[in-house]
């Protein structure tokens, strides 16, 4: 007689066969029921493209950002785009470094005192659209070999109005090395007047 605690080998092989078998129509029906969705998806995607560009929309994502903000027309919707731009625009212009919109237009140096005192001139150009003050040049003076000697910077207490220039002559910029053969000069600051 058999061992009742064995299973006998038919049953066991029925049930993992039985247990295939179900598994296979599962993935079948499962990546059925996927295409079906995928073709629906698509279908849908096809129709709000088809009622976005009826309604004057540039495409469905336009017309769901315009809902979004509560607005049906899509010239209303344009305005609105256009106005949010320009305000973004002007609250860069209004928060943008001073310093970031003036230009030195001319610039020469020479030495001073006893060959160690640095003596700048320099034309400043304001492209702002308001008046700036106690601006801050930067210069580095070099060897003629091109290796960095020093740096100074000194700050103009003075201003310049909205979109003009100004000349500062003979700033003296502090000592450089007796060897300074080049410089080189920016602005690094500025505040509005």
């Amino acid at each position: 007689m058999a061992d009742p605690a064995i299973a006998p080998k038919g049953k066991s092989f029925t049930g993992q066969l039985i247990f295939a078998a179900v598994l296979v129509v599962g993935i079948f029906v499962g990546g059925q029921m996927i295409d079906r969705a995928r073709v629906a998806s698509d279908e849908q995607a096809k129709a709000d493209e088809a009622a976005a560009t009826a309604a004057g929309f540039v495409d469905a994502a336009e017309m769901l950002r315009a809902k979004a903000a509560g607005l049906d027309d899509p010239k209303a919707w344009r305005a609105k785009v256009a106005a949010d731009d320009k305000a973004r625009a002007e609250a860069f212009e209004r928060n943008r470094p001073a310093v970031d919109r003036l230009e030195i237009s001319t610039y020469a140096w020479e030495k001073g005192g006893f060959d160690n005192v640095a003596i700048v001139t320099l034309t400043i150009l304001n492209k702002n659209t308001y008046a700036v003050k106690d601006i801050t040049v930067a210069c580095d003076f070099s060897g003629s070999s091109g290796t960095k000697l020093s740096g100074l910077s000194q700050t103009i207490y003075s201003s310049i109005p909205a979109k003009t220039s100004k000349k500062f002559n003979r700033l003296n910029l502090g000592l450089i090395h007796s060897q300074s053969a080049r410089a080189s000069c920016s602005l690094i600051g500025a505040f509005r007047a």
